[in-house]
């Protein structure tokens, strides 16, 4: 009868993920690589891409000079007249309990008109200090960085992320020394002081419109 040599198989080598066996006449087997699938990857905006991204939604945020010159031009008409705001004869000391009263409806019939006066003595501000104001504006703008357009943890290096909380500590140390350098938080508290005391003895002394005037026996609202 035929004899037949048997010889064992050639063992099979380890395999990666990526070798695929394939066999060949003489029993031995050749092994082809396959390239392996891609890996997504996450790709890190850089400090500086994120900079120029924040400046570029900033600078399509901003109102352009067009505009701003309509909103000061639509304040400046809803005004009330400055005749009528300025009026001594419409103005008295007002009883304790009036005061209250006397405060909500002139705030809301002569709001544009303490708008305007903020808008000048802020003016007049910046005319005199412009640093502070700048100072304020800064501040402002790296609030809006951080916060508005980089709501997310923000990278600053490979080993540096900021939260939420860093942000703050960083905006809070930004702000007191531009506040200390600048003079703008002394500037500001100025303003606001100054602008509020007006607008509330204003409010508070001016009769309202709708307040009867007995000395001449028709509405304040009429002179």
């Amino acid at each position: 009868p035929p004899s037949f040599d048997l010889q064992p198989a050639p063992p099979l080598p380890v395999m990666s993920s990526t070798a695929v066996p394939i066999p060949t006449p003489s029993g031995n087997y050749n092994f082809q690589s396959t390239p392996n699938d891609p890996k997504p990857t996450t790709t890190l905006a850089s400090p500086s891409s994120n900079f120029q991204a924040s400046m570029s939604a900033l600078g399509n945020k901003m109102p352009s000079v067009d505009t701003v010159k309509e909103k000061a031009s639509q304040v400046w008409t809803q005004a009330r007249p400055w005749g009528e705001f300025a009026n001594s004869k419409a103005m008295s000391l007002p009883q304790l309990g009036e005061v209250r009263d006397r405060m909500q409806e002139n705030y809301k019939y002569y709001l544009y008109n303490y708008i305007v006066l903020l808008l000048v003595l802020s003016g007049f501000t910046i005319l005199v200090n412009p640093l502070s104001i700048l100072g304020i504006v800064a501040i402002v703008f790296i609030y809006s960085y951080l916060f508005v357009f980089n709501p997310d943890p923000l990278m600053v290096n490979n080993n540096l992320t900021l939260d939420n909380r860093g942000k703050s500590v960083a905006v809070a140390l930004f702000a007191l020394f531009v506040l200390w350098i600048t003079g703008a938080g002394r500037t500001f508290t100025t303003l606001v002081s100054t602008i509020g005391f007006v607008s509330l003895v204003h409010a508070a002394v001016r009769k309202p419109p709708t307040e009867a005037d007995f000395d001449t026996a028709f509405a304040s609202s009429a002179v």
